[in-house]
């Protein structure tokens, strides 16, 4: 690892580019509470010409923090590999149109539903499409900022509920929501403060994703109601950053203050996009 560090800012906001880091070393604490330090300050962290061994991507990982395992959504139950592939491509690895309701095709924090959502997570592009496939990453701190006063203080408490069913308030009508949550009453849910405070930085953020389906205490089509128009403020232009995707790759983002999404704006079947993910175990929501 060279001591020549250089940082180039990537929009006003969210995101810089950190050159003079090989990740494939082993980090010292120093380097590791840097990254952290970066983080806290521009929510995102990207290294150009880095080619990780899984190994060498599990150790960077946990080098943060327990990494985060991984149920599927099928009802088995299984346990998929704490890194994992992320990609359009099928069992004999060719490019194939994504499902259009695949949930990373919205916006999203990972891992919302639990009790303890994830900290930071690590996507490391493998193959690139030749144009396109972009991930977006909306600030949620900003969006907090910019909320009128009186909307802030009708949110100071205010709990919405989580569920593992992906998408639930994007691409629906409020009828068709209220019945989707019905539908998902059986899952296991959790709540989180609509408005929390970082943990590490202390500043206040509009906290939610597709995985919130109700407002605690309020009835269902008022808080559903709610939840869309929060989060159609909160992934305004002006709070977005697109990242264009480099072979090589790695980018490290907080996942605490973040919502982020994938952009199916590709050839999906004549170009491979393939990532490999990596998650730091949780944190717990602050009320703020």
């Amino acid at each position: 690892m060279t001591n020549k560090r250089r940082l180039q800012k990537l929009s006003p906001v969210a995101g810089i580019e950190v050159e003079g880091m090989d990740l494939a070393s082993s980090l010292t604490s120093h380097g590791i509470n840097q990254i952290k330090s970066w983080l806290d300050s521009y929510q995102i962290v990207v290294f150009r010409d880095q080619y990780l061994s899984r190994e060498a991507q599990s150790r960077l990982t946990s080098s943060f923090g327990p990494l985060e395992e991984h149920k599927g959504l099928s009802g088995s139950g299984d346990i998929t590999p704490s890194l994992h592939i992320i990609a359009n491509i099928d069992s004999g690895g060719n490019p194939v149109r994504l499902d259009p309701s695949d949930h990373n095709l919205f916006w999203h924090i990972d891992k919302s539903y639990l009790s303890n959502p994830v900290q930071f997570s690590i996507l490391h592009a493998l193959e690139t499409p030749k144009h396109g496939g972009d991930t977006q990453f909306a600030n949620l701190y900003l969006a907090y900022n910019e909320l009128e006063p009186k909307m802030k203080e009708r949110l100071v408490g205010l709990r919405a509920r989580y569920t593992r069913g992906a998408s639930k308030m994007v691409g629906r009508d409020i009828n068709t929501d209220i019945q989707y949550a019905n539908d998902q009453n059986q899952q296991s849910t959790v709540s989180h403060p609509l408005i929390h405070t970082h943990p590490s930085t202390g500043r206040k953020l509009l906290f939610l994703d597709i995985h919130a389906d109700h407002i605690e205490g309020q009835p269902q089509e008022q808080g559903l109601k709610l939840l869309k128009d929060l989060l159609e403020h909160a992934t305004q232009e002006k709070f977005i950053y697109t990242h264009n995707w480099l072979q090589g790759d790695v980018v490290i983002w907080d996942n605490r203050c973040l919502l982020h999404r994938a952009i199916p704006n590709f050839a999906m079947t004549a170009n491979r996009r393939i990532l490999r993910r990596s998650l730091v175990r949780g944190f717990n929501p602050i009320q703020a």
